[in-house]
């Protein structure tokens, strides 16, 4: 899970979702449900200047 920026939440809803990834956010917690590509998210987020925070 990563925690994410209020301020970015349209801009990763956006960016994952136009690269097919399921997601759903959950007081600014992003929840994965599917990545059927087996994309990065990770780097996805850094190479679009998106402010996370990983957690478990």
């Amino acid at each position: 899970m990563f925690l994410i920026n209020s301020n970015q939440i349209k801009l990763t809803t956006n960016l994952l979702t136009n690269k097919h990834i399921n997601i759903q956010f959950l007081n600014n917690k992003l929840i994965i449900k599917s990545n059927p590509s087996n994309t990065n998210i990770q780097k996805l987020l850094d190479r679009n200047y998106i402010t996370y925070k990983f957690i478990k």
